[in-house]
């Protein structure tokens, strides 16, 4: 193959077996450097990189460091996860290869099953765990138009769950949910949290001009209704330093009736 610099000509690649590791990883590049003894290669000028446990990752350069079975890449990084259906780009990533760990460095964009995708910075992609974390901030979109965002946030792969702190819940009816703890099941659209806030959509009591909002100890969700303990609800507007309403009605327990529009309270009092 031209331009290319190949160990196993009847492979027609240049294949990197680490037998420390019982693995293979393959590089193809049009300009390849072997350094230390043939324990660091580095690929300029565009790179693919396979390994034989699914993943493959396009990339300007690359760097593999034998001894430390760890890998990197730089420029114009496409990865592919291609038994677990997941993507992502950046400019900068470290595969750990010994962990089955990647660092996706600075600001990536990533998809996972063709149902959810991920903005974030500084992403940590667990394949033994398949869990997705950041200490950064984290914004998740599934197809239907719902958004999670949150910092610390960790996303369980396999089960569709997501765990965050300060999360913040955009649905697709413009509702918005503030937990400073919470956990959602992407799978069936439920979550809970702590120390909550709810923005309801300007419009669900009739009134553009009214600021709909609940306010509660913990939460409990689902797409038909959701329940607040401890809660403070009001409509009246806000204003500037989201000074005290005009009136509020506080209750042990709130029910929010979603498709009804229908607000119903216990042990309820107007203040």
């Amino acid at each position: 193959m031209k331009n290319k610099i190949i160990l196993l000509i009847f492979f027609s690649y240049f294949f990197l077996y680490n037998f420390s590791h019982s693995e293979i990883i393959k590089f193809e590049s049009p300009e390849l450097k072997i350094l230390d003894n043939g324990t660091r290669v580095i690929a300029n000028n565009g790179v693919r990189a396979e390994s034989d446990d699914g993943i493959v990752i396009n990339a300007d350069e690359g760097i593999y460091n034998k001894k430390d079975n760890i890998l990197k890449f730089f420029g114009n990084i496409i990865i592919k996860d291609n038994i677990q259906n997941l993507k992502s780009t950046s400019d900068e990533i470290i595969y750990l290869k010994d962990t089955n760990i990647i660092k996706i460095i600075g600001e990536s964009k990533t998809s996972i099953k063709d149902k959810y995708s991920i903005n974030s910075e500084n992403l940590v992609y667990d394949r033994n765990k398949m869990e997705i974390f950041s200490e950064g901030i984290i914004e998740i979109e599934d197809i239907l138009g719902n958004k999670i965002e949150g910092k610390n946030l960790k996303f369980k792969i396999n089960e569709n769950i997501v765990k965050g702190k300060n999360l913040k819940i955009y649905d697709n009816q413009k509702n918005q949910y503030f937990l400073k703890n919470g956990i959602v099941n992407l799978s069936s659209n439920e979550f809970a949290g702590k120390d909550i806030e709810i923005n309801f959509k300007k419009s669900l009591f009739g009134n553009e001009k009214n600021d709909p909002r609940l306010k509660g100890k913990s939460l409990t969700a689902n797409n038909d209704q959701t329940n607040i303990n401890k809660g403070v609800f009001t409509t009246c507007k806000k204003k500037g330093g989201d000074s005290c309403p005009a009136w509020a009605i506080y209750a042990d327990e709130v029910e929010h009736l979603k498709k009804k529009k229908i607000i119903n309270y216990k042990n309820a009092w107007l203040k």
